[in-house]
């Protein structure tokens, strides 16, 4: 896991331990407003490491049949 994986996964998991806390409906949505692209970005970020690691496993398979 990439350090910026880890950091996404640390800051959504805090925001929404603040949005479970919180009873006003205002913030609520405040802290769903910076939810989304931090949930967006860390998709994106595990779509590309899992793409990376696809393609490293089939150049290892490909060198071992060599």
């Amino acid at each position: 896991m990439t350090p910026e994986i880890n950091n996404l996964k640390v800051a959504i998991r805090l925001l929404e331990e603040k949005q479970k806390a919180t009873k006003s409906p205002s913030i609520w949505q405040s802290y769903e407003e910076e939810l989304i692209p931090l949930r967006k970005r860390l998709g994106e970020l595990e779509c590309q490491t899992d793409k990376t690691w696809d393609n490293s496993q089939e150049t290892w398979t490909e060198t071992k049949l060599r």
